[in-house]
């Protein structure tokens, strides 16, 4: 949900956004990952180059550093078998 504030001088409610990074136009062919955050209620794709970035910042500019958002947990998981997989962790000895 949006938060509002108030316009000094004139009394009148604003929305102020707390999304997530977009992503820029140069990072349009690479791959997204969906990175999530529950108390803000937002979703975002950001370039997989830029989401320790992208996490981070949003982990202290809106929540004082506190690991809120993150990488969408199904996700997450899904990339870690596939990396257990490519490096054999998962085959039968």
């Amino acid at each position: 949900m949006p938060r509002l504030a108030f316009v000094a001088r004139t009394n009148e409610p604003i929305t102020v956004a707390t999304r997530l990074p977009t992503m820029t136009t140069d990072d349009t062919d690479a791959p997204q990952v969906p990175i999530v955050c529950s108390a803000c209620e937002t979703t975002s794709r950001v370039p997989l180059s830029g989401v320790a970035n992208a996490v981070a910042r949003h982990n202290d500019q809106l929540h004082d550093g506190e690991e809120i958002a993150q990488v969408d947990p199904d996700i997450a998981d899904q990339i870690a078998d596939l990396v257990a997989t490519e490096l054999g962790l998962l085959e039968d000895s």
